[in-house]
């Protein structure tokens, strides 16, 4: 009885527990912003109380702040609201002003507009996240477009002006993460957490230089903007509320009402542009060899690229000590005089990551250092040289300005805010003359570290795109604002047949990653090289393994292929018709999704070639592995998935030479005579021609092949023998492999 009895008085609490929440929230003021298709409410006290589209909740948990304040390095959480004829004023808990908002609706009440008014950029918060709402749509997270999925709607924001940014000072965010109860990231538009889909989007005030950390640099310099832009008053940002079906149409809609990127190629968006995948040419090539790239690239239906660089100053050309970017400020421990080679500094969080080319500036001196060691709370540097790239040797005061330098990773400089300006619209006209369809960007975010963040990026790619319009951009990251400028983004992965057991995995976690953020995408590189010391000639079977996964995942890529390779390889032609087909069938959607699941699987292996009356034929593969020779009487048990003919590579190395070379099946034996010296191939293809090859794979003799060359499905027992020939009393090392082919399928282009 007496359990009885306290469980009914803890019943009876909670239930006035609730009836008195619920009556505090009536209680409270709550306006109302409605569109056609969503509502949002933030009461009084500056708390987003309710989100629905179309009455349905999406709002997750009770709510949350309408805006958080960051002043001086602490977060302040709003605490006031109070909205009259569209017009809003915020209130923030803590020593930081009032700001000011704008709401409005769109054209067909689909959108609000949220804008703010005015804020005194000495008084006011250094930045503002706006909007921090956490919703229950977790199906897709685009973590940089800015849009939650799930239950057939979607839910975004848009930065309308480059006053907007994705994510909020880095600095904050542990603050950020005890206020909202998750764990922040001040990169992302939007992140999934164990709650629901979190929105970040901000507004900082640039006005006055300040520090900030900047790619893993702790108290790098964000530098100022004196002009209009670097103020928070006007920065705009666009809620909205679709059907998933519809996203992309409302964005590409809103691109266009605000003014923003929409590049359009042959009258269509970029975005759902079927080309917008086609792979390309990564490599620079010389004058001289301009015709026969180009040429080379239009059998394999490749188009070319340009690789634009417009904020590296080399370390061999003139340098200005005022041109180059400063990374942040140090403290000199002591004086120093003009020879001096070892000296410290005060503790500093620019060390977090090693540099390139480590220089210094003091006063006007640059200075490198071989190394540098943190002891206590300083920073030694030794091995140290003075009067660095032509700058005077000087003595230096303990107080004397002293700042570490950005630099890249491919050793060259970054220039101050004021000459990357000037390089972009440089390379911008340079790139106009360039026939080139499409522009390359790399190393993104290096244009990024004067602390300018989306809005430096942004103002690289609207100078390209308004000097090369027409032309397509790709980026190796996709940022916020660069997703309405991008054509498609590569990340420059290398793929390489020795990822087998990886690639599946990796690569659809991008497809996941560019699909929620609604964005084309890129396979990655592949390299088509030589034979070295170090590795062997690229075969076909390794190309169309990657070519096999660019059409299972829809991905275009970039083919790495000098033009010394290209003249080189004796499988050139062959391997540029291959890419030319596989590409076509891909981008025209002739492959089907059992096939593109088939192709997925890490270990499998297919060959296309040409069929008649305008087919394709594609071929399962089986590629063995490679069976190393004793040289007296080699006896092999080849399992074989296919019933069919074979095909054979057999490669010699080492030193000395075999011939007379016989293979037995139980369905008979091929005999191959011929001589097979050190660092040649003897290929055996399905047509039953045979020849010897260079380690490139240049045809050097013809082959007379005789016997059959058959194998059953399953188990066959095989024997190898041959005539071998020694040198140096080193006998060759012989390696076999063979290969089958099961049942054609016939493809046609759509």
């Amino acid at each position: 009885m007496k359990k009885l009895f306290a469980t009914l008085i803890l019943l009876c609490s909670a239930l006035f527990a609730q009836a008195q929440y619920l009556e505090d929230i009536r209680s409270v003021y709550t306006y109302p912003f409605d569109t056609r298709n969503f509502s949002i409410g933030i009461d009084e006290y500056g708390t987003v109380r309710y989100v629905t589209i179309c009455g349905e909740k999406v709002l997750a948990g009770d709510g949350c702040p309408v805006a958080i304040a960051f002043k001086d390095g602490k977060a302040f959480s709003s605490n006031f609201f109070e909205c009259n004829f569209g017009v809003a004023t915020i209130g923030f808990k803590g020593e930081v002003d009032n700001i000011s908002l704008m709401f409005d609706t769109d054209y067909d009440g689909s959108c609000i507009f949220v804008t703010i008014d005015h804020t005194d950029w000495e008084k006011g918060p250094d930045a503002v996240l706006l909007f921090p709402i956490c919703l229950n749509l977790t199906e897709s997270v685009g973590e940089i477009i800015g849009v939650a999925q799930g239950r057939g709607w979607a839910f975004g924001m848009q930065a309308l002006n480059t006053k907007i940014n994705a994510g909020f000072p880095a600095n904050c965010a542990q603050q950020v993460s005890q206020m909202l109860h998750y764990d922040a990231d001040p990169e992302l538009a939007a992140i999934a957490t164990s709650e629901g889909t979190r929105m970040q989007f901000s507004a900082y005030d640039r006005h006055i230089p300040h520090v900030r950390d900047t790619y893993g640099h702790e108290g790098a310099i964000a530098y100022n903007l004196d002009s209009p832009q670097g103020s928070i008053n006007d920065a705009a940002l666009m809620l909205f509320a679709c059907r998933q079906q519809d996203v992309m149409a409302k964005i590409a809609e809103t691109e266009a009402q605000e003014g923003l990127a929409h590049p359009v190629n042959n009258g269509i968006w970029n975005k759902v542009d079927p080309l917008s995948t086609k792979s390309y040419l990564c490599n620079e090539y010389s004058t001289k060899d301009a015709a026969f790239v180009a040429q080379k690239c239009r059998q394999a239906g490749l188009d070319l690229s340009l690789e634009v660089w417009a904020n590296r100053i080399p370390a061999n050309a003139p340098i200005n000590p005022d041109d180059l970017l400063k990374q942040g400020e140090l403290e000199l421990q002591l004086p120093i005089d003009a020879t001096q080679a070892e000296f410290a500094v005060y503790h500093s969080g620019l060390f977090g990551k090693p540099a390139h080319l480590n220089v210094l500036l003091i006063d006007d001196e640059l200075i490198t250092y071989r190394s540098t060691e943190a002891i206590g709370n300083i920073h030694v540097f030794y091995c140290c040289t003075r009067g660095a790239f032509g700058t005077k040797k000087a003595a230096h005061k303990k107080d004397a300005p002293t700042f570490k330098l950005w630099d890249n990773t491919d050793f060259t400089f970054v220039p101050a805010p004021w000459i990357q300006d000037k390089m972009i619209l440089k390379e911008a006209k340079k790139a106009a003359k360039d026939e080139a369809p499409l522009l390359v960007f790399n190393d993104l975010k290096s244009y990024a570290y004067n602390g300018f963040g989306d809005l430096a990026i942004t103002q690289l790619l609207d100078t390209m795109q308004k000097y090369n319009p027409g032309k397509h951009l790709q980026a190796d990251q996709l940022t916020h604002g660069s997703w309405h400028y991008l054509t498609r983004v590569n990340d420059n992965t290398l793929w390489n047949a020795s990822m087998r057991n990886t690639i599946a995995e990796k690569l659809q976690q991008k497809q996941a990653f560019y699909r929620s953020n609604l964005m084309p995408w890129m396979l990655g590189n592949f390299k088509i090289h030589l034979a070295d010391k170090n590795r062997k000639a690229t075969t076909m079977e390794e190309l169309e393994w990657f070519l096999s996964n660019a059409a299972a995942f829809d991905a275009g890529f970039g083919l790495d292929y000098e033009a010394n390779t290209m003249r080189k390889h004796g499988l050139t032609d062959a391997m540029l018709n291959t890419i030319s087909i596989w590409e076509s069938l891909r981008l025209s959607g002739a492959f089907g999704e059992a096939q593109k699941e088939a192709f997925k699987d890490p270990y499998s292996n297919w060959h296309i070639e040409k069929g008649e009356d305008s087919t394709y034929l594609l071929y399962p593969q089986y590629i063995s592995r490679g069976f190393l020779c004793n040289l007296k009487d080699d006896a092999w048990q080849w399992n074989n998935p296919y019933k069919s003919r074979f095909a054979l590579r057999i490669e010699v190395e080492g030193k000395g030479s075999i011939s007379e070379l016989n293979l037995r099946t139980p369905n008979g034996i091929l005999y191959l005579p011929c001589t097979l010296k050190s660092g040649q191939y003897l290929i055996y293809d399905f047509d039953g021609n045979a020849y010897i090859t260079d380690a490139n794979y240049n045809k050097v003799k013809e082959v007379e092949a005789q016997g059959v060359s058959y194998l059953d499905e399953g188990m066959s027992e095989v024997s190898f023998r041959c005539e071998t020939k020694s040198e140096d009393k080193k006998t060759p090392q012989v390696t076999v492999r063979f290969f089958t082919r099961g049942d054609a399928q016939k493809i046609r282009v759509p």
